[in-house]
């Protein structure tokens, strides 16, 4: 940034206005129909038990891999 030459040469840049970027809608956001709010409560509910449900299988494919991989050492604390 000290480099005079780069002032310079930021000097001799034209810049015209912002750029009026277009943003394509995409074919993948349809919006929905309208649910009752039954619906929308079973839906959130159902979506935070996957969510739970999902931690709990990484947690568990997580703490087999560590047994795995630190079986000798495992063996060795569940021998004491």
């Amino acid at each position: 940034m000290d480099d005079p030459g780069f002032f310079a040469d930021l000097e001799r840049l034209e810049v015209s206005g912002p750029a009026a970027v277009e943003r394509p809608t995409s074919q993948w956001f349809v919006e929905s129909a309208p649910t009752s709010p039954s619906v929308d409560a079973r839906l959130s509910i159902a979506r935070v038990v996957l969510a739970v449900a999902g931690f709990l299988v990484m947690v568990s494919i997580g703490g087999a891999a560590a047994a795995y991989v630190f079986a000798d050492r495992v063996a060795l604390i569940l021998a004491r």
